[in-house]
C-alpha cells in the first residue's frame, strides 16, 4: 500500500478481538496488550455498517515563556499528554452492540440470553481499514483499545444505532498501514 495524496471519500470496516478471548492465527494464544491475533482469526467480531467514523486526536501541554524587553514571549510548547479516540457509529444490532448496551461484556457467539451490568469492560485489538470510493484500501490499523458506548441507543420508528468510543491505549503492537 502507498499513500497518494488525493480527494476521497473514504468507507470504514471494523472489527474487535476482546481481551482474553483465544485465537488460532498466527498461532493459538489469548488476546491481550502483548498478543495480537492474526488477521484472518475467525474469532474477531465485525461491528457492521459503519454510517461514520471519527478520530480525534487531543493533548495536553504546558507553554514556556522567557523574558524579552517589556515582557515575556512563548519560547516553546512541550506536550506533556497525547491520546487518541476513535468515534463511529453502527447501524446493526449484533452481540457486541447488545452487549455493550446492557453492559455484559461481550456474548459468547452462541449466547441465548446476557444477564445486564455482569460484563467487564470491552478492552481489546481493534481493526479499521479503510477505503476510498474506488474500494483501495487506503488505510488498515490495527489498536489496543477501551471501547463503550458513547450516546443513546434510539428504538422506535427511527433507525436503531450504536455511537461507539474506542480510546486508543499505547502499545507498542499497534500500527497504521498507509
Amino acid at each position: 500500500m502507498s499513500l497518494t495524496s488525493r480527494a476521497a471519500v473514504i468507507g470504514t470496516h471494523v472489527k474487535f478481538f476482546i481481551a482474553g478471548a483465544a485465537f488460532t492465527v498466527p498461532s493459538a494464544g489469548t488476546a491481550g496488550p502483548a498478543d495480537l491475533p492474526g488477521d484472518a482469526d475467525t474469532a474477531w467480531v465485525p461491528i457492521e455498517d459503519i454510517a461514520n467514523f471519527t478520530h480525534t486526536p487531543s493533548s495536553e501541554s504546558v507553554e514556556v515563556f522567557a523574558p524579552k524587553v517589556g515582557r515575556k514571549v512563548l519560547k516553546d510548547v512541550l506536550e506533556t499528554k497525547n491520546q487518541l479516540t476513535l468515534k463511529f457509529t453502527s447501524q446493526k444490532v449484533g452481540r457486541l452492540q447488545l452487549g455493550a448496551l446492557y453492559n455484559a461484556g461481550l456474548p459468547a457467539a452462541n449466547a441465548t440470553d446476557i444477564t445486564p451490568m455482569s460484563g467487564d469492560p470491552l478492552k481489546g485489538w481493534m481493526n479499521v481499514k479503510q477505503y476510498d470510493q474506488n474500494d483501495d484500501l487506503v488505510t488498515d490499523a490495527t489498536f489496543w483499545v477501551s471501547l463503550k458506548l458513547a450516546g443513546d441507543v434510539p428504538s422506535g420508528d427511527e433507525l436503531t444505532t450504536f455511537e461507539f468510543e474506542a480510546r486508543v491505549l499505547d502499545n507498542a503492537l499497534a500500527s497504521v498501514a498507509l
